[in-house]
């Protein structure tokens, strides 16, 4: 009886999870401009970026469209983005507004950039169809122009700044590890093999530390905890990448559980009071604002479990 009770329990769970993610997609959907394709990055009462549409923020709509076999919405976003590729290309920028689609942050990040490569690339796999396939290239062999700068073949944040992100470069792992196994052309796999190096040489702090510390840094020199770090060198290198780096996948979990993870209390529109658990973007010790639940940083700590849980499940150790 308890068993057909769980049961019910979770197909009832199942089909709210469904219903939510549906309602999510629709709101993407609703927010796509017809005239130039983007998606709307914010609604609220935020005037400084009112109406902007930020490139990372359309490189996840192409990927949730995709989810959903929509894919005339991911390609009136890619669309956008091949007809502003230039002979001279440098990066895009940051954002641009959502329905003239001129630029909104004339700033250029690498990021960004990455992620719209990867959902090129995403749509590739989709549909077999190989349209924005030159539009991965181009930003991958901008990124390695970038790249050639730094002797030790770490990708700095942009091309006008010198700092360089841990995360930015595990971004361009996945990156130019996909497009290297979608074309085989070498460029693209030594790029990716410099990258890695970089991140075990400056990102990467064997399990034999101090546990104080942070298992990985936030960027060159950068020991600042950071939850995205931790849960997208999981995602981007994968569990057993990181055990052959002198890693150990689950300590570098439960090192953000300790640190970055936040119970709050939520009210909800109807007045129930009711607890949430879920992940801040850094140690919550401290951030003077206190702690809060993010939906971004949670949602990707979520990923790196699951994936964590496969790995231990395809090991054997069920119990994990």
């Amino acid at each position: 009886q308890q068993a057909d009770s769980m049961d019910i329990l979770d197909r009832k769970k199942q089909g709210l999870q469904k219903t939510i993610s549906q309602k999510m997609y629709l709101w993407l959907k609703n927010h796509q401009s017809y005239t130039t394709g983007l998606v709307l990055s914010f609604e609220g009462k935020d005037k400084i970026v009112k109406d902007w549409s930020f490139i990372y923020d359309q490189a996840l709509a192409v990927c949730v469209f995709l989810l959903y076999d929509d894919t005339k919405s991911a390609r009136d976003i890619l669309n956008f983005f091949t007809r502003e590729l230039t002979n001279d290309f440098n990066g895009f920028n940051n954002a641009f507004f959502y329905d003239s689609g001129d630029i909104s942050e004339f700033t250029v990040h690498c990021g960004p950039n990455i992620w719209l490569g990867i959902a090129a690339l995403q749509y590739v796999k989709k549909t077999s169809d190989y349209y924005y396939l030159d539009l991965a290239k181009r930003i991958a062999d901008w990124l390695i122009e970038i790249q050639e700068g730094d002797p030790e073949g770490g990708l700095k944040g942009g091309p006008t700044v010198f700092w360089f992100s841990t995360e930015h470069n595990l971004d361009a792992y996945a990156f130019l590890n996909m497009l290297y196994n979608e074309t085989e052309e070498e460029k693209y796999g030594i790029a990716r093999d410099k990258i890695k190096s970089w991140l075990n040489n400056h990102a990467m702090v064997p399990h034999d530390r101090d546990y104080s510390s942070p298992p990985i840094n936030r960027g060159r020199g950068d020991a600042t905890i950071a939850t995205d770090t931790f849960a997208w060198a999981l995602a981007s290198l994968g569990p057993q990448e990181l055990k052959d780096m002198g890693m150990d996948p689950e300590e570098i979990m439960k090192f953000a559980e300790e640190n970055c993870s936040v119970a709050t209390n939520y009210v909800r529109p109807s007045g129930i009071v009711v607890n949430v658990k879920g992940f801040d973007f850094s140690k919550v010790a401290n951030m003077p604002r206190g702690g809060l639940v993010s939906p971004e940083w949670t949602s990707q700590m979520i990923v790196s479990f699951r994936m964590l849980s496969r790995y231990f499940k395809k090991n054997g150790d069920d119990l994990k």
